[in-house]
């Protein structure tokens, strides 16, 4: 009988242990589906929140918010942000970041410029987490989707010149014009430089091609004595000796008192290829590759000059080419993106330098040495022999010298915020209910202050190498007015949007499309104009017409381009 029980138990305990396998299989099952679950939910957490906050456009990214940030939350991460990066190149990116995304219609329109197919993959998306890494860690590079920082890049960009200068045996000319060719068609400097932070293009190396395109001390020296009516001006000495933040007393000196004076203070020669014609070379490569207009001032400087200039901005892009001795520069951001109206830390205006914060850049130019400074930037300069003593390098102990060559956008008129400006003013709308308004978007909106869509650093990349088109009447001439059509209209919707109701009908009945369109072809002939009159002047002044003395060089330039601004003028 016990045997009998032992076997029904034994019989009884593989069918136990099936049914307990079973229900281990079902929990087991259970829990699987269960984590596939929660995995899943995770999944489309992560996915989500990567979507909206880390693989998001570059705007979105210079803040550090989401794609769904409301206004008030942008606004709280800019000023936070701004305290923390005030005075360095990042803050830079946040200004233009938050003019387009505190605005909705702006916003929206980046939004979808930004969802068109290539744009947010995850490559870019993985570098704009390095980005924000090295930011962190204070490493102060701006990467590219290609993993380069922007400065390697356009260095890169630039290397088929650097070969070309190697291996060149000719004049600097050709050199010239195929280094801003070189810049207008790299898409980094176009995007990432180009009046938005400052380029040490001392980086190529000393460029020894441009020694037949310089001024040096001893030249200068026999120019004046054989040209005594050279107009010379003097910096403002207190500026010079510390006790002034602004220019407001700079003067003509003769050419005899130069050598005395430059103990106390910098000397600059305006439209200095009146002097020197081989250095309108560089002038006509910047007109014929970028398609802006150009002039140049050369100043002189004396070693061992604490304060050469005070921190200031200018109202032009500028490329500086040191021609002899050294001299030092500091560079601050600047306080507002692409100023329109003017130009700080002169006439009376001072820029306090300690609350400028640390510059983002520190470096002694040394001859042949260049770099892009972007119109806006703060900036000041010295020969002093703390900074510019070092041994080692060329230049020590000589006079400083170095041409200023700029690229004209604000300073000719060429920007959005002046076109506009003429336009209201030809319809009558010059009375204070539009133009308060007016000038307030100008500060806020960043699209009021860029420059008008002409010349070859405004067209896409592949257009870049044929800038002629760009700049000659037919070619794209249509398609330039087009643009700027399109521009007026979209910002004068703005700008109705902030008028009273009842004023709007008769805002767009002053403003009609057919007469927006015929003051954008005016605009672009003024714009023709304007680079056709520089091209004349640069021809005349290269020893095509001798019987020109050298003060009516210098007088030239004004006296040719004075008509040109007053029709435009008229028309406004």
């Amino acid at each position: 009988m016990a045997r009998d029980r032992n076997l029904a138990a034994t019989t009884r305990l593989p069918t136990e242990v099936q049914a307990c396998e079973r229900a281990t299989r079902v929990m087991l099952n259970l829990w699987f589906a269960a984590f596939a679950v929660l995995l899943s939910c995770a999944l489309v957490f992560i996915t989500r929140y990567f979507q909206r906050c880390v693989r998001v456009p570059a705007h979105y990214h210079a803040l550090g918010v989401c794609r769904d940030v409301d206004g008030d939350a942008l606004r709280t991460a800019f000023y936070a942000l701004t305290k923390r990066h005030a005075g360095t190149q990042e803050h830079v990116r946040m200004q233009e970041a938050f003019q387009v995304l505190v605005q909705a219609e702006a916003r929206a329109r980046y939004d979808t410029e930004q969802s068109q197919p290539g744009q947010g993959s995850w490559d870019s998306s993985f570098w704009a987490v390095v980005t924000s890494v090295s930011a962190t860690l204070g490493l102060g590079h701006h990467f590219g989707g290609n993993g380069l920082s922007s400065v390697d890049a356009v260095l890169r960009d630039l290397q088929p010149f650097v070969h070309e200068a190697a291996n060149h045996t000719g004049s600097g000319r050709a050199l010239a014009r195929s280094l801003f060719d070189a810049l207008a068609r790299s898409e980094t400097f176009r995007t990432a430089f180009w009046q938005r932070q400052p380029l040490l293009l001392k980086r190529l190396g000393p460029m020894p091609w441009l020694r037949s395109m310089c001024v040096d001390w001893a030249g200068l020296q026999a120019l004046f004595q054989t040209h005594e009516d050279i107009e010379v001006v003097q910096f403002d000495e207190a500026v010079s000796n510390g006790s002034a933040r602004s220019w407001t007393g700079s003067r003509k000196v003769s050419t005899a008192d130069v050598t005395t004076l430059m103990r106390s203070s910098t000397m600059f020669i305006n439209y200095v290829w009146a002097i020197a014609p081989q250095a309108v070379a560089i002038n006509e490569a910047i007109i014929e590759a970028f398609g802006l207009p150009s002039n140049t001032n050369l100043y002189v400087t004396n070693p061992g000059l604490r304060f050469d200039s005070v921190p200031h901005s200018d109202g032009q892009d500028v490329f500086i080419f040191q021609c002899e001795g050294r001299k030092h520069w500091r560079v601050w951001t600047p306080p507002k993106l692409m100023p329109t109206w003017h130009q700080r830390g002169k006439d009376g205006d001072e820029i306090d330098p300690d609350r400028l914060g640390p510059p983002i850049l520190d470096t002694v130019l040394e001859p042949y040495e260049a770099m892009y400074l972007p119109l806006g930037f703060v900036h000041a300069t010295d020969t002093a022999l703390a900074h510019v003593g070092y041994a080692g390098g060329a230049g020590r102990g000589a006079h400083s010298l170095h041409l200023t060559v700029g690229a004209e956008t604000t300073s000719a008129g060429l920007t959005t915020a002046a076109f506009l400006m003429c336009l209201l003013t030809g319809a009558g709308f010059g009375f204070p209910a539009v133009m308060d308004r007016f000038l307030g978007l100008v500060e806020r909106d960043i699209d009021f202050r860029k420059p008008l869509p002409f010349g070859g650093l405004l067209q896409p990349p592949s257009a870049a190498a044929t800038v002629a088109a760009t700049v000659t009447p037919g070619g794209s001439a249509a398609e330039a007015v087009e643009a700027l059509t399109a521009r007026t209209v979209e910002l004068l919707r703005r700008l109705a949007a902030e008028l009273d109701p009842g004023f709007v009908f008769e805002f767009w009945r002053q403003l009609p499309l057919d007469r927006i369109e015929f003051s954008a072809q005016k605009q672009f002939d003024f714009y023709i104009e304007y680079l056709d009159t520089q091209r004349s002047i640069f021809r005349r002044v290269q020893g095509r017409t001798p019987h020109l003395s050298i003060v009516d060089r210098q007088k030239l330039y004004e006296k040719s381009l004075t008509p040109v601004r007053a029709r435009f003028e008229e028309f406004c």
